[in-house]
């Protein structure tokens, strides 16, 4: 990454620099620094983000575990618009003509094996469980804990030594009751990738254009790489096997699907499963919030 912004920054140098985006700081405003940074002109004269962020950041210091870490995304934003908004022309969605309905999201609660709840309680009690292999599950603190219930309510998990499958009720729910729609599939974790690619053999594509083209029906993808910068909108629904803590990344995931072009109305299918944890996820990613450890501690363990 330092040495792709250090080209560009070689390519734009003296040059104007006009930056078009949806989303021109995507999770905090302290994002901005680098995107002027490839400009000569930029309106901040500080040589690096952090001398930089000394002034117009309030840096908190927060404990992940033992380890100390500087969290940079609280900005003081007055203070940044006060030297670059006048280098910002918005048009909203309305002014552009941008008319398209957004997605109309739709929650599937899926039955999963028994297995997965007994699992689930005997993590939050014991914080560690033995799988049949002699494979451990190891919950040493909140964030591993919640990282592993995550996973296992859509039927994998991670353990010392290796990855585990442990249900495929949420594939076969797709392909039992979207046996022809044309679907794009964001999953979370990677072994949810294989599951889903094993269910789906010969039917699913990760190239766009394969996609929009219509030689493959579905379009499977983690969505940490395919909520942006991709055209999706041929699709009759979004599916989301599982669903991301940021309400950054839902946002762009379902504009994925949205285009001028559409003509008809469009879903968001979050298929959870039945009594999980992923509904809880959902109810603080829509009030705009990270679904944090806190959260998690809140609703969840005392639930539990």
């Amino acid at each position: 990454m330092a040495l792709r912004t250090k080209r560009l920054k070689q390519l734009v140098g003296n040059a104007y620099l006009i930056l078009l985006s949806g989303t021109a700081h995507p999770e905090s405003m302290s994002q901005l620094y680098h995107q002027f940074n490839l400009s000569n002109y930029s309106p901040f004269p500080e040589s690096n983000f952090y001398k930089w962020a000394y002034e117009y950041v309030k840096i908190i210091e927060k404990h992940l575990g033992q380890v100390k870490v500087k969290d940079y995304s609280h900005a003081k934003e007055e203070k940044i618009l006060a030297d670059c908004g006048h280098l910002f022309v918005k048009v909203t969605k309305q002014e552009a003509g941008f008319i398209v309905p957004e997605p109309i999201d739709e929650i599937i609660e899926v039955p999963v094996d028994n297995r997965i709840h007994r699992l689930v309680q005997n993590l939050i009690k014991d914080r560690v469980y033995t799988l049949k292999n002699g494979d451990n599950i190891v919950c040493d603190t909140p964030a591993s804990l919640q990282g592993k219930i995550h996973q296992i309510y859509s039927g994998t998990v991670k353990g010392e030594f290796k990855t585990h499958i442990l249900d495929k009720s949420k594939a076969e729910y797709i392909k039992q009751y979207f046996p022809n729609e044309k679907l794009v599939i964001f999953y979370k974790y990677i072994a949810e990738g294989d599951v889903l690619k094993e269910v789906f053999a010969g039917n699913w594509t990760d190239r766009s254009t394969e996609f929009n083209s219509g030689i493959k029906r579905l379009f499977i993808c983690q969505i940490q790489s395919g909520s942006v910068g991709i055209n999706l909108s041929s699709a009759d629904h979004i599916i989301y096997y599982n669903i991301d803590y940021s309400y950054v990344q839902y946002e762009q995931s379902r504009a994925r699907i949205q285009s001028l072009e559409r003509t008809k109305e469009a879903k968001a299918i979050w298929l959870f499963a039945e009594n999980g944890i992923e509904k809880k996820i959902y109810a603080a990613v829509q009030k705009k919030k990270d679904y944090s450890v806190y959260y998690f501690k809140k609703h969840f363990l005392r639930a539990g």
